[in-house]
């Protein structure tokens, strides 16, 4: 991505926002979240945002190459901003944050 180091956006400054977000008041839900739990959100947050910049690299090249052989940019998808859910209330916990129950019917969070 273009810009200086200072200003990069990347998997360890998104891990290092989101331990910031849990000490604020007005995020008080992350920190009630398992810190495996934020750095699950952080990594997809991280994913999508370099997606992002693949493609609009490799279409801004292919578009380029297109219009130079004379081929139409039919096949390109449209360029814009990634798009999340905005509705999205899940969480994923990996290994630790979660127990069963001792009738293994249910799942408590710790």
């Amino acid at each position: 991505m273009d810009s200086t180091k200072e200003d990069q956006v990347n998997y360890a400054t998104l891990c290092r926002l989101t331990t910031e977000l849990s000490n604020s008041p007005e995020f008080s839900f992350v920190g009630k979240l398992n810190s495996m739990a934020r750095q699950a959100s952080a990594q997809r947050a991280w994913f999508s945002i370099s997606r992002f910049d693949n493609n609009c690299q490799k279409r801004t090249a292919r578009a380029e190459s297109n219009s130079a052989s004379g081929r139409s940019k039919k096949g390109l998808a449209k360029k814009g901003y990634p798009k999340f859910k905005k509705f999205s209330r899940s969480v994923e916990y990996k290994t630790s944050g979660w127990k069963l129950t001792e009738d293994k019917k249910f799942i408590h969070i710790t």
